[in-house]
């Protein structure tokens, strides 16, 4: 009997060392993802929303992306600090650099919660209204909003948003937020506004 528990012993020993060189043998054998922050200007879905910190569900090229830190709010609107910033009482304008249709990292977490409401509430809808300042000509402007809009869309789309929940439209230059032909105003007009329903 001495023979049997020895043995019952051993072999556990030997199964919990073999387990645990298999664990480690496959964590250092898997690549890591690298993440590319050189600031590009992708305004596609995937690009959107990497730009957008998606966090745990982010995916890059089909290699899914865990940042620590990047937590999804715990209502759906809120943001990490608890206030609102995503929703109908959110933040609802996103800036853009000038000539540009690419999001600003630091719109991740406002994307992140307008996604996450709209998909916690499926019967709302959102316009997405796109918009330029007075430099270019009038088309150049009314695609540049469209572009803005269209980015901030997709965006949201891969934060949860149904397709279908959003539409975007121009207004180029036609409806400026500031007067002035100056950097201050030209910086409020370049904006997408969230227009929901």
């Amino acid at each position: 009997m001495k023979f049997f528990s020895n043995t019952s012993a051993c072999v556990l020993v030997l199964l919990a060392v073999t387990l645990a060189g298999c664990e480690s043998s496959s964590s250092t054998a898997q690549p890591q993802p690298t993440v590319d922050d050189g600031g590009g200007s992708s305004a596609t879905a995937g690009g959107a929303a990497a730009a957008a910190g998606a966090g745990g569900g982010a995916t890059t090229s089909g290699t899914e992306i865990n940042r620590p830190g990047a937590q999804v709010p715990r209502e759906p609107g809120r943001g990490a600090s608890g206030e609102w910033i995503g929703g109908p009482s959110g933040t609802l304008v996103i800036y853009f650099d000038y000539d540009r249709s690419a999001i600003r990292a630091e719109y991740g977490e406002v994307l992140q919660a307008h996604g996450a409401w709209l998909a916690a509430n499926q019967d709302r809808k959102l316009v997405l209204q796109g918009h330029a300042d007075e430099r270019g000509t009038p088309e150049y402007n009314l695609a540049l909003g469209s572009r803005r809009a269209n980015a901030v869309g997709q965006a949201l789309t891969a934060l949860g948003a149904e397709a279908w929940q959003w539409s975007a439209v121009s207004f180029g230059e036609e409806k400026p937020a500031a007067g002035g032909a100056n950097e201050v105003a030209w910086s409020r007009n370049r904006r997408v506004e969230l227009v929901y329903d």
